[in-house]
């Protein structure tokens, strides 16, 4: 017994479900395909936004292109699943003195509007002397654990989740439809497949040549009494307040070793940099590991496979995925309901032919 649908989402991360809501809101017929027991990056991860890049007083490119989407589409999402997920709170930049003079000429620039005060010398319960401040706004985070779990049950309410990993050999080409086999001689026929299945996109036997890379990212969870908790501290790594007393704090960034397993290395990483501006005593309650899915260019990687047109992918959001996921699925559920998605360019190279040619399917 078998089922057709016009797309089939290998994934359930972030991307996965951006790009399911996106299609509903087409009126497209899709499947979304993955295990239950998966720990995509989206479940670990803070889910930060901010509008500057991380280490200069300067507008992030990736803020102003997806910004506009954002905020919309996780609007739109929380109205449909009915659940709070997006959350607007300012930042708080600590930066040494040195850098004052910088951060006044941008606040005064074209963009300056996001900085709201600059202080001169920070003041701040818990926080140690000897910093400066700007406090910016637009800033928050997303609940992805949240968006996950309540778009997993969206998707089994409306019989559209399929709980299964994919095994790439069981890929098969039909015509004009691709064929995946299940358990049983059960099969599930698409139009179209699309995989966002974040760091494991790097096996891919058909996008495993883009670049993804597995990167490490670990975070603490701690309670700490006296730290003031309506804002997102930023420092040399980022403090979330989850009230009552209790913060997330992260992330590192390691290549090696690449897995999902909470090291002795990242927590002194962690414990250390926190230290750095923090001087209260502080439990730590929680500690996660989580592997992003990051590419090459640190730029997403979308589009459709040359030789398999109906293979799509999107994948690579990265650390910046809350800002690029609702852009990025915006665009590709345009391009899957019109049925022109765009190749990707320079995926098939010339040393590429003698692997090209042993693909599945």
């Amino acid at each position: 017994m078998g089922r057709t649908t016009d797309v089939l989402i290998v994934g359930q991360g972030l991307a996965g479900c951006m790009l399911a809501l996106e299609l509903h809101k087409r009126e497209m017929d899709f499947l979304v395909m993955a295990p239950t027991g998966a720990r995509p990056a989206s479940l670990v991860a803070a889910g930060l936004y901010f509008p500057l890049m991380s280490r200069k007083p300067a507008i992030d490119k990736v803020f102003r292109t997806c910004y506009p989407v954002m905020g919309n589409a996780y609007r739109e999402a929380e109205a449909f699943l009915g659940t709070s997920l997006l959350h607007e709170i300012p930042s708080i930049k600590l930066f040494p003195p040195a850098e004052l003079e910088q951060w006044r000429a941008f606040q005064h620039g074209p963009e300056g509007s996001v900085i709201q005060a600059i202080a001169d010398h920070a003041v701040i319960p818990g926080i140690k002397p000897g910093w400066s401040m700007a406090v910016i706004r637009p800033s928050g985070y997303v609940d992805l654990p949240l968006l996950v779990q309540a778009c997993r049950e969206w998707l089994i309410r409306e019989n559209r989740f399929i709980n299964w990993h994919l095994d790439h050999s069981g890929v098969r080409f039909s015509g004009n439809l691709v064929k995946v086999n299940l358990s049983g001689g059960d099969f599930v026929k698409a139009r179209h497949l699309v995989f966002c299945e974040g760091a494991s996109g790097a096996s891919s036997p058909w996008f495993g040549q883009m670049g993804i890379k597995p990167n490490k990212g670990e975070l603490i969870d701690i309670a700490v009494d006296g730290l003031p908790e309506k804002s997102i501290m930023r420092c040399s790594l980022n403090l979330l307040p989850l009230g009552k007393g209790k913060f997330r704090a992260g992330a590192t960034y390691c290549n090696d070793p690449v897995n999902d397993i909470p090291s002795r290395k990242g927590l002194d990483e962690l414990t250390g940099r926190l230290r750095e501006f923090v001087n209260l005593p502080f439990r730590i309650i929680a500690h996660r590991a989580g592997l992003r899915p990051a590419s090459r260019n640190r730029k997403p990687v979308t589009g459709s496979h040359p030789r398999f047109p109906n293979l799509s992918v999107l994948n690579g959001l990265g650390s910046k995925g809350v800002l690029q996921a609702p852009y990025h699925a915006w665009i590709l559920a345009d391009q899957l309901a019109s049925g022109k998605v765009p190749l990707i360019k320079g995926l098939l190279k010339k040393q590429d032919k003698d692997v090209t040619l042993r693909l599945p399917g």
